[in-house]
C-alpha cells in the first residue's frame, strides 16, 4: 500500500466521521501546535533571561576585578587568618593585621557572599594556565576556553547540565594585570611565594587571560507552569467551551433534520417547530432553519396532494372497473 493510498484512506475515514469528531480532532491538533509554539517561545525567553543574567554577573565581576587590579591589591582587616587566602599580611602599630587579596580572591569571595544571600548565580575566574589550583577549569570550562583560543573568538559559550546553566565569557589581559602575570621576575615576591613561578606568567596586553565562568541553578520544568497558567482558562478553555456548545447545537439540529427527512421519505408526516424564532432575526442559523422548515412544509404539502391525487385515481379506476362489469 502506497503512502498516497494510505493518506487517501485516512482522509476518507476522517471525513466520514461526525462533525463533532472532526472539530474535536482539529481542536486537539491546534492545541498541541499552540502548546509547542508557546513552549518554544517561553524556552527562548527563558534562555534570553539566563544569558542576560549571566552577562550582568560577568560585567559586575569584571568591574570588581578591574577595580582591584587598578589599585594593586585589596586590603582587609580581620582577626581571622582567612585560612591562608591572602597574598600579603602586615601588622599595624595597634596590633591589627591587614591582609591583601588579588582580583581572583576578591571575586570568588564576592561570589560566595551573594550566593549565600540567596542569589542563584555563582561566578569565578578560570583559565587554561592558572596560578591558583582552586581556579582549575572543569570539563566544560576547559573545552570552551580551548575553542575560544583556537578560533580567536570573543563570543561566550554556554550550556545546560544537570539543572545548571553554565556561561563562560573570555577575558583578556590589560596593563594592570601584568604586574602579576607579566614577566615572572618582576612579579611580586609574595605572589611567587604563594603560587610558585611556573603557571600564570609571561603574558602581554591582549593575550587570553581566561574567562569569567558563571553557573546558575535552573529548573526548566517551571516552563510548563508558565505556559499553562491561569490565563489559559479565560482565553482558551471558556471560548472553546462556548464554540463547542454552539457546534453541538448546530449538529444536533442537522441530525434532527436528517431524521425527519428520512421519515418523510418513508411516508410519515413531518414538521419543524419555528415558533420560538423571531421572524426578523438576523441570525444566519435562524434563517437557515426557517428556510429548511419552509422547504420541508412545501414538500409535505406536495406529498399530501400527491397522496390525495393517488387516492382519487385509485377510486376512479375502481369505478371504471365496476361499470365495466
Amino acid at each position: 500500500m502506497t503512502f498516497k493510498s494510505t493518506s487517501m484512506q485516512l482522509a476518507k475515514i476522517f471525513t466520514n466521521r461526525s462533525l463533532i469528531t472532526q472539530l474535536t480532532t482539529v481542536f486537539i491538533l491546534l492545541m498541541l501546535f499552540w502548546f509547542a509554539g508557546a513552549y518554544k517561545f517561553m524556552n527562548n525567553l527563558f534562555n534570553f533571561q539566563l544569558i542576560t543574567q549571566a552577562e550582568t554577573t560577568v560585567n559586575n565581576a569584571e568591574a570588581l576585578g578591574d577595580h582591584v587590579s587598578q589599585h594593586g591589591r585589596f586590603w582587609v582587616k580581620s582577626g581571622a587568618d582567612y585560612g591562608g587566602n591572602w597574598i600579603d599580611k602586615i601588622a599595624s602599630p595597634d596590633g591589627q593585621f591587614f591582609y591583601s587579596k588579588n582580583p581572583a580572591m576578591v571575586q570568588r569571595e564576592f561570589s560566595d557572599q551573594i550566593y549565600a544571600n540567596g542569589f542563584p548565580a555563582r561566578f569565578r575566574l578560570t583559565a587554561l594556565d592558572v596560578m591558583n589550583p582552586n581556579n582549575t577549569p572543569n570539563d566544560f570550562e576547559r573545552k570552551a576556553l580551548e575553542e575560544i583560543k583556537a578560533s580567536l573568538s570573543q563570543n561566550p559559550k554556554h550550556q545546560y547540565t544537570n539543572s545548571k546553566f553554565e556561561y563562560v565569557k573570555p577575558i583578556y589581559y590589560v596593563a594592570s594585570c601584568l604586574a602579576c602575570h607579566g614577566d615572572v621576575k618582576s612579579a611580586p615576591a609574595s605572589v611567587r611565594q604563594q603560587y610558585g613561578e611556573t603557571n600564570g606568567y609571561g603574558y602581554k596586553v591582549g593575550d587570553l587571560a581566561g574567562a569569567v565562568s558563571v553557573s546558575i541553578e535552573v529548573d526548566k520544568s517551571k516552563l510548563i507552569g508558565d505556559v499553562v497558567d491561569s490565563n489559559i482558562i479565560i482565553f482558551i478553555v471558556v471560548p472553546t467551551f462556548l464554540f463547542f456548545a454552539f457546534v453541538f447545537r448546530l449538529t444536533k439540529y442537522i441530525s434532527k433534520v436528517s431524521t425527519q427527512i428520512s421519515s418523510y421519505q418513508r411516508g410519515q408526516p413531518i414538521g419543524i417547530n419555528t415558533h420560538t424564532i423571531d421572524k426578523n432575526s438576523s441570525n444566519e442559523l435562524h434563517g437557515l432553519i426557517q428556510s429548511i422548515a419552509a422547504v420541508m412544509e412545501l414538500m409535505e404539502g406536495t406529498y399530501k396532494q400527491v397522496l390525495m391525487l393517488t387516492d382519487r385515481l385509485k377510486s376512479a379506476d375502481k369505478k371504471e372497473q365496476g361499470n365495466a362489469k
